[in-house]
């Protein structure tokens, strides 16, 4: 499951579903805070690779970086399920500075991989 102890609602595109000002919750000190900084370390994307060899917990590298001897990790792939054509779609959550970036390479296997905001992700 993507919602978890490790994930917050505005990471995952759920910032229009959170009511900063609804009172006392568990965790509302850090998400008022969250919101108030208006951005987190990483976000959430959906992605399609041509190969099934897309892991759980695997390291991105943006493409720019792919032949650099120091690749930077952008991001790590958060779930992976392989379609009948053995693609692998998936979502991956991707470091701040990265969101912009759309083309991304599986560190351990090379595999590029294409990132696209989900649909009905909002920001802070």
């Amino acid at each position: 499951s993507l919602l978890n102890i490790e994930t917050n609602p505005f990471e995952l595109g759920l910032s229009d579903l959170i009511n900063i000002s609804k009172g006392c919750f568990l965790g509302q000190e850090i998400l008022a805070k969250l919101n108030r900084i208006g951005h987190v370390k990483h976000e959430l994307r959906v992605f399609n690779a041509l190969s099934n060899q897309i892991k759980i917990g695997d390291k991105l590298i943006p493409l720019k970086d792919k032949d650099q001897l120091q690749n930077q990790i952008c991001g790590f792939v958060a779930s992976s399920f392989t379609t009948s054509e053995k693609k692998s779609i998936g979502f991956a959550f991707i470091k701040r500075k990265y969101l912009l970036e759309r083309d991304f390479f599986d560190k351990n296997c090379m595999i590029p991989l294409e990132m696209y905001k989900p649909i009905s992700f909002v920001s802070i």
